[in-house]
């Protein structure tokens, strides 16, 4: 399955909720990625632009998709980046078949 990376930034209203109450948070993630028949691979608060970082795979990038647009639906994150993962023998792969492809530059 595709792996993928999301970076978020929770509204203040989401914030103030965690203060109060963040027990769970990782759980609840999970249960969202499930109903798209995806895993939670991992989740982390962070300092920095943003709050939180999900790695997690699903089964095709539309499930991914969708789960994200559940989320910002609901209001409480603002602002969300989500990048591809590759593994690294996945990588390795990709490299050796770039060998074959025969690339032509452009003429200046």
């Amino acid at each position: 399955m595709p792996i993928y990376m999301t970076r978020n930034v929770y509204s203040s209203e989401a914030m103030s909720n965690m203060i109060k109450s963040a027990d769970g948070r990782k759980e609840k993630i999970a249960q969202h990625i499930e109903q798209a028949g995806g895993k939670l691979l991992d989740y982390y608060f962070c300092f920095g632009e943003y709050d939180g970082v999900c790695i997690y795979e699903t089964p095709d990038g539309e499930s991914a998709l969708s789960v994200l647009a559940a989320v910002k639906a609901m209001g409480f994150v603002t602002k969300m980046e989500t990048t591809q993962l590759f593994r690294t023998e996945d990588g390795a792969e990709a490299f050796k078949r770039a060998k074959g492809i025969q690339v032509t530059p452009p003429k200046s």
